[in-house]
């Protein structure tokens, strides 16, 4: 049986600290998207293991952008090509490249604060106002949340790549999977990465999965007096 009081102070404090980080977000989201850019880079130099695709995530305020869109592909773009505009959410300029095959190739637009920020965020929220059973189980949780939401967030952002060009009949294309494969990515884009609900269901799942691997859910249940025991 949980116990009440610890679920409303759990309640209580994700919330509060959910909207606490929120509201910092306007204060470090140049920060935050430089890291989410350097993350994607990492992650997508080689993209999936094959060594003639790569993602390049650039910034839209760069000041020479065009330079950075030259450098990643290889190619004389000054004077005949425009980027496409940033939106209002979406910060980040994802270049779809393959390596042998000079031009054209792909760009994407896509949201550090909606595809890497709020995730994370939802994570962190939960797993600071839980309680668990010691300190280090707590550092152990903490590290355990964080490297899950981050590969939640490279599945979410290689499905965008895939549909985006990736995995298509365009010239760029590494993968050219089945009609059946192509419905399935597509779909599963549409869950993980489109559906804005994503952004807190999934990170609930890897709460929950942190705190029953550290055994942190006994927290929510009520102590026994040693009394009580048979």
């Amino acid at each position: 049986m949980l116990e009440p009081r610890q679920i409303a102070r759990f309640g209580a404090l994700s919330v509060a600290v959910y909207l606490a980080l929120m509201w910092v977000q306007p204060y470090v989201a140049r920060p935050y998207a430089a890291l989410f850019r350097s993350f994607g880079n990492a992650a997508f130099s080689r993209f999936l293991l094959q060594s003639e695709g790569v993602a390049r995530f650039l910034d839209f305020k760069s000041p020479d952008l065009i330079g950075e869109v030259e450098a990643a592909t290889g190619l004389q773009l000054r004077g005949r090509y425009a980027p496409p505009s940033p939106t209002q959410h979406k910060d980040t300029l994802m270049l779809l490249v393959h390596r042998g095959v000079r031009s054209p190739f792909g760009q994407m637009r896509t949201s550090s604060r909606l595809v890497g920020y709020e995730p994370t965020v939802v994570v962190l929220s939960l797993l600071l106002a839980t309680r668990f059973p010691s300190a280090k189980r707590r550092y152990i949780g903490l590290a355990l949340g964080l490297t899950l939401v981050h590969g939640f967030i490279f599945v979410r952002l290689a499905l965008n790549l895939l549909v985006g060009g990736f995995a298509s009949a365009k010239p760029y294309a590494l993968f050219h999977p089945s009609a059946f494969w192509l419905r399935a990515i597509d779909r599963a884009d549409d869950i993980l990465m489109q559906d804005p609900t994503a952004c807190w269901m999934f990170p609930v799942f890897i709460w929950l999965l942190v705190v029953l691997l550290t055994g942190a859910f006994t927290a929510f249940r009520p102590s026994t007096p040693s009394g009580d025991r048979a």
